[in-house]
């Protein structure tokens, strides 16, 4: 178990007073909730108010690891969670329950050896391919997780599974679950006399036992893969299929089978432009709803109103590169399914004939 520290050293109330301070590190190393029957779920909930990770180091990171995954000649894809998310609830941690953070972005994300486990899972369970055996070793390294099942010794797979990490902040949540038959877990194949069958037995008659864990509201994954070596190149989307395939069926991380983990895939995220700092100075954080599929927040009328009207279309006529500021606005809308684009059209041409 990590070292923590504990009441006597004199440890803050808040996590910090930056909104993006490494929530990890805190949640980690700075249990000091010792009494009361809300103690685990207040202490979850220290970390689960405002974003999780700093925005520019992530989107930093995003841009190294694509120009990494690039030279290697790899393929890179994007999922959105559409349920809640969580990876390591096994480490150790006095709410019962962790989670596996980055260690200097300070946000929950899959290691490189978990993409390649859900890989695996898919290709030995799930999959129709015909040989599996020569599947796993050629991809992963080996035929068989098992030892004994093997036929030949484990080598370096042919492909470099690297971790994914998110593009953009992440929301967090306190969770619960309520087990029911926690003693047949436990002492199940322990019950030598009839006194025990009551209370351990499974059935209806078992109070619940809340526990409460922390779990990933919102997140969008950067996955990266690339072929270790140039006869492999070609099974490039064969692994980035079956990527997808375990991501929308099976889930990644914890609690999968009650539907934790599932993603689906979204466009790659625009590259940012000088473009996006002129339509910023316009409407202040207007790309970040579209980012984030948040339009619903704010009418659509009022987006037409700020880019489609007479005064801003005599404006953006002024720009020299004004039909690139208009491209540039069709291809942020695209990215929203809450906005018409076609409307936007439709009156930033009755604007245009305005002014």
């Amino acid at each position: 178990m990590p070292a923590r520290l504990y009441q006597g050293h004199n440890t803050p109330d808040k996590p910090a007073k930056k909104p993006d301070a490494h929530k990890g590190l805190w949640f980690e190393r700075f249990f000091n909730q010792q009494e009361g029957d809300d103690a685990k779920k207040n202490w979850i909930n220290t970390v689960t108010k405002g974003e999780c990770g700093n925005k520019s180091q992530l989107e930093a990171h995003l841009k190294m690891q694509r120009q990494l995954c690039d030279s290697l000649k790899g393929t890179s894809l994007f999922f959105k969670n559409d349920w809640h998310f969580v990876t390591g609830m096994g480490i150790d941690h006095p709410v019962e329950n962790g989670m596996n953070w980055h260690p200097t972005l300070g946000t929950p994300y899959l290691t490189g050896a978990t993409v390649k486990g859900l890989i695996r899972a898919w290709i030995e369970q799930w999959s129709e391919v015909e040989d599996r055996a020569q599947i796993c070793l050629d991809w992963f390294g080996s035929e068989n997780k098992d030892p004994d099942q093997q036929t030949t010794d484990n080598q370096a797979g042919n492909f470099i599974f690297f971790d994914a990490i998110p593009i953009a902040p992440t929301t967090l949540e306190c969770d619960i679950m309520t087990p029911h038959m926690g003693k047949w877990y436990s002492d199940g194949s322990k019950i030598q006399q009839r006194e025990d069958y009551a209370e351990t037995l499974p059935a209806d008659w078992h109070s619940p036992t809340p526990i409460h864990f922390l779990v990933v509201k919102e997140i969008r994954l950067h996955f990266c893969i690339a072929a270790r070596t140039q006869a492999y190149q070609n099974k490039l989307p064969e692994v980035m299929e079956a990527l997808s395939q375990s991501l929308k069926y099976l889930g990644a991380g914890a609690k999968t089978a009650v539907g934790y983990g599932r993603m689906t895939f979204e466009e790659p995220p625009l590259e940012r432009s000088a473009i996006d700092d002129w339509i910023e100075e316009q409407r202040s954080g207007v790309l970040d709803k579209i980012r984030n599929n948040e339009l619903a927040m704010i009418k659509d009328g009022s987006i037409i109103g700020t880019f489609a009207n007479k005064d801003m279309i005599t404006k953006i006529q002024a720009e020299d590169n004004h039909q690139e500021i208009y491209q540039r606005m069709l291809m942020w809308l695209e990215k929203s399914d809450k906005f018409n684009e076609n409307n936007f059209i439709k009156n930033y041409n009755k604007a245009k004939k305005q002014a």
